[in-house]
């Protein structure tokens, strides 16, 4: 059985409060890849955080901005979770569409 992969895109600010409440998937055994913005001390905490309390390797955090969104959708995964602007949220919904 294959793992199901999540992508989130987190907010900037709040990245710790917004991307620890949904990584809880990847406690069911889910794969969560999460874009953390702006912040790679909060990125390198809640990987070493969600690692304590899911299986290793389930959390995977990858920083940069909209083209490393753009990349995660790219990717197909099964699901997307984005926290922003209205705007920036029209185009990954629209992104997602077309997968």
């Amino acid at each position: 059985m294959s793992l199901r992969v999540i992508a989130i895109i987190s907010s900037w600010n709040y990245p710790i409060r917004d991307s620890s409440s949904q990584i809880i998937p990847a406690w069911r055994g889910e794969r969560v890849v999460v874009d953390e913005r702006f912040h790679p001390q909060c990125g390198a905490l809640i990987e070493k955080f969600s690692s304590m309390l899911a299986s290793k390797n389930l959390v995977t955090i990858v920083q940069g901005g909209g083209e490393v969104g753009q990349a995660l959708i790219e990717a197909a995964p099964d699901k997307v979770l984005f926290t922003g602007s209205v705007a920036t949220g029209r185009r990954v919904a629209e992104a997602c569409a077309r997968n």
